[in-house]
């Protein structure tokens, strides 16, 4: 998402690149992120007759959550990906979510009026803004007087789940400092997103914690689910040599043991802040 600056091809297809993997894992993914979908859905003070928008919607949720709860109203997802959107009107339809639609961001403005939602919504998507507080300022701009908005980003990353990545990317040869577009702890840092929030001209800004934890089956589903939505570690693996890639997969395997459960499960504790304010 974007103010201020037009989207760029490269993010809308590194998205959509990413969108097979995410359909395919987005079960697992969303029983992992519900905690934080349904904490912030409390905060946005939703009524039956609620009008909301799900920023960076990606394959749905909390939006289609939100369809749910306020189902005289009405919510929009938006999202940069067309291919992810695709996941969310197909979850929808299932659903039988009459008042949920999608609608595809291409520009350097959110296509709607301005003081038309009455709650405004982003689950891990706003530390992926070219320029956060311009999009923050969109958000408040669509945002009714009075109105909700709140959103999620990632605290501080866990230990061993970085170090099994860090090992990987190293082993692969990839870069291991995240360029800051792709940086999911972009805002780890106490207090942080909240003072974006106050910039953007919100009022009564609170942050809270909300632990969620993710589990993966075994080691060999965790190496599974990485490549399938990791498509930069795909791709090097794949022109590694073979020896290479089966030494990166026995380093990581032993960065990870410290996750490891008895019956062989790897779970990391992971902690999301939710901010929220008024407009």
């Amino acid at each position: 998402m974007n103010g201020g600056a037009t989207i760029g091809n490269d993010r809308r297809e590194e998205w959509d690149s990413t969108a097979k993997g995410w359909r395919k894992w987005d079960p697992v993914i969303m029983g992992w992120l519900q905690p934080v979908g349904e904490k912030m859905l409390d905060l946005a003070r939703l009524e039956e007759i609620s009008v909301v928008l799900d920023v960076a919607t990606g394959s749905g949720e909390p939006g289609l959550s939100a369809a749910k709860r306020s189902w005289r109203g009405a919510v929009i997802g938006l999202d940069i990906s067309e291919e992810m959107l695709k996941t969310a009107k197909e979850k929808a339809a299932k659903a039988q979510l009459t008042n949920y639609e999608t609608r595809l961001y291409d520009g350097d403005k959110f296509p709607f009026e301005g003081n038309h939602f009455d709650a405004v919504i982003s689950r891990f998507g706003v530390m992926f803004f070219p320029d956060v507080l311009g999009g923050l300022s969109e958000m408040v701009r669509v945002l009714k007087p009075g109105g909700r908005l709140c959103v999620a980003v990632w605290g501080p990353p866990n230990e061993t789940a970085e170090a099994g990545f860090e090992t990987l990317k190293r082993r692969l040869g990839l870069p291991e400092d995240r360029p800051e577009s792709r940086n999911p702890y972009k805002f780890s840092e106490t207090g942080k997103i909240a003072s974006l929030l106050r910039e953007a001209r919100l009022h009564n800004v609170e942050t809270l914690e909300v632990q969620t934890k993710r589990v993966y089956s075994s080691f060999a589903r965790f190496w599974e689910q990485t490549f399938d939505m990791n498509p930069d570690i795909a791709k090097a693996s794949s022109l590694a040599e073979t020896k290479t890639s089966e030494d990166a997969r026995l380093e990581v395997e032993k960065a990870l043991r410290p996750a490891e459960g008895q019956d062989g499960h790897i779970e990391f504790d992971s902690l999301a802040w939710v901010a929220h304010g008024t407009k």
